[in-house]
């Protein structure tokens, strides 16, 4: 769950325990955290569009007497039993939306059939966390016109009392709607209000670190971490590891710059996660590509050997993925028979995991993903470049 909700909720209670997660559907830092939601007594009479929505997301079957529906209206008859009634319903289909690409058009009906609801009850603080969801659906489609609209929007309905923290610096929630406005700039040849939105967002967690953080050395200060200060530094590796996407995509002059600040987001994630964790290996796996870019072909082959033994201790998804990088590496240094030996293994990849899939267990890849990495190595054993 992202800060904003946290913000808006504004809640006395002491929140549950956060759990920290830099997710990798689209290779960005993300965080979420669990806090219940405080909701109006209005929702109350409102089960049976609730119970629509949920039928109509596919997430529960249209069957009156079954357990969920009975203990939906079970908690409806007592307000402390419904704080998750936003919550439930997006947070059940945003994490569809970590899995299937293909379901961002539904999901975006959905939010508007969310929101319209949300006005219908005149619920403002709702109103503004599916706009937020919005944003962030219509970000991970790569629609940055569509999204960038909504952030600000977003932005201007975040309470003006709680855009500072105590320390006078901006909020969390309005550090981490920056990095991703800033990213939407980019993608809208806007670089002047990217580099800016980039480097407010970083001066502000630099600043809010600064007692546990060094920077410089990229180090921790303090023997642990609590969750507050964790999420603090998680926030400031997703600073980093956006504004090295931008500074990669604007000039290949800015590929030295743009690796110092992958290094520290892999450094974050590193400490945040562990060195074993999906996030902090496609960071790895995304150092190796700078490095691939500059013709540094032996550092990029060390990144991605590091990267592989990691991805195969945890049976990550991003395999194949790395198999085929480090193939189109050895493509590039002409020596095809690596590069077929590692499309190889790509293929054989797939192949097992597509069996699976078809065994409704569930797979990794999409098939529009399986596909695609399927043709690249085909055309690696084929000798054409594919990379």
């Amino acid at each position: 769950m992202n800060r904003l909700k946290v913000l808006l909720r504004s809640l006395s209670t002491a929140s549950t325990q956060s759990s920290r997660l830099f997710y990798s559907s689209s290779n960005l830092l993300c965080l979420k955290n669990s806090q219940k939601f405080n909701t109006p007594n209005h929702f109350l009479k409102r089960w049976d569009i609730i119970t629509s929505l949920m039928i109509f997301a596919g997430l529960i079957e249209e069957q009156k007497d079954s357990p969920l529906i009975l203990c939906i209206k079970k908690g409806l008859l007592d307000l402390r039993d419904f704080n998750p009634f936003i919550e439930d319903f997006v947070l059940r289909f945003e994490g569809i939306l970590a899995t299937k690409e293909s379901q961002y058009q539904k999901a975006d009906m959905l939010y508007h059939t969310a929101l319209k609801m949300a006005n219908d009850l005149s619920y403002k603080d709702a109103e503004t966390y599916i706009f937020d969801l919005m944003a962030d659906n219509y970000f991970e489609w790569n629609d940055f016109e569509k999204a960038k609209p909504l952030y600000l929007e977003v932005l201007n309905r975040i309470p003006k009392e709680n855009n500072f923290s105590l320390e006078k610096i901006p909020s969390e929630a309005v550090v981490e709607i920056s990095i991703k406005l800033a990213y939407c700039y980019s993608h809208l040849g806007q670089s002047d209000f990217a580099e800016k939105g980039f480097q407010f967002s970083i001066d502000s967690q630099l600043i809010r670190v600064d007692s546990f953080w060094n920077d410089k050395e990229c180090r921790i200060l303090i023997k642990n971490l609590n969750d507050e200060q964790s999420n603090s530094l998680a926030l400031l590796g997703m600073a980093y590891d956006y504004y090295s996407k931008y500074l990669e995509q604007l000039s290949s002059q800015l590929l030295e710059r743009s690796l110092i600040y992958r290094k520290k987001a892999h450094q974050i994630s590193s400490i945040i996660n562990g060195i074993e964790h999906s996030q902090t290996i496609v960071l790895e796996n995304n150092i190796a590509d700078i490095y691939s870019r500059m013709e540094k072909f032996d550092l990029a082959k060390e990144c991605l050997h590091g990267a592989i033994e990691k991805a195969k201790a945890i049976k990550s998804k991003e395999l194949p993925i790395l198999y085929l990088n480090l193939a189109s590496i050895h493509c590039q240094e002409n020596r095809k028979d690596l590069a077929t030996q590692f499309c190889r293994k790509t293929i054989s990849l797939i192949e097992e995991e597509n069996n699976v899939s078809g065994l409704n267990v569930g797979g990794k890849f999409s098939t529009k993903e399986r596909d695609l990495l399927r043709k690249k190595s085909e055309l690696c054993l084929k000798g054409l470049k594919f990379y």
